[in-house]
């Protein structure tokens, strides 16, 4: 009877270690990119070593390539961002508070800030703006 055979970390072999080096210093890569930076063969690293990776949940594929399994994309940190701050009340945010959430500078969430704030109803502004999202009962009651 066949078994399959259960992947452990013992399975892992020093070419997967320039791999895990190579994604650490860059996420993502492309194939090309991460068989030369890690210095192995695109056989190897498609037929042998990546079923590994992929199977020790270690590399996943991402839009561009290759990343390792905790990577977050630029934008969603942006997104994620966003999102926190619209929770909290904000309509009107900075560059420097997304930059504060995501502990990246201005200059790097910059393109990705514009392009997803308005899907959060915020505006990016010179000055934060937060609203009280809070509501008044007393006020709720005498509306009705």
């Amino acid at each position: 009877m066949d078994e399959v055979k259960k992947l452990t970390t013992s399975d892992l072999t020093g070419i997967d270690a320039k791999i895990m080096f190579s994604l650490i210093e860059k996420q993502p890569q492309t194939t090309e990119e991460l068989i030369g930076n890690a210095g192995v063969t695109k056989k190897t690293f498609k037929y042998r070593r990546l079923p590994v990776l992929k199977g020790l949940g270690i590399v996943k594929e991402v839009p561009g390539g290759w990343a390792l399994k905790y990577y977050i994309s630029l934008d969603e940190k942006v997104d994620k961002a966003l999102e926190e701050l619209r929770r909290e009340g904000y309509i009107h945010v900075t560059l420097q508070d997304i930059s504060h959430k995501t502990r990246l500078p201005p200059r790097t969430i910059e393109e990705s800030t514009y392009l997803l704030a308005p899907d959060h109803d915020i505006t990016i502004a010179d000055k934060s703006l937060k609203i009280d999202m809070s509501i008044d009962e007393t006020s709720l009651k005498q509306s009705r």
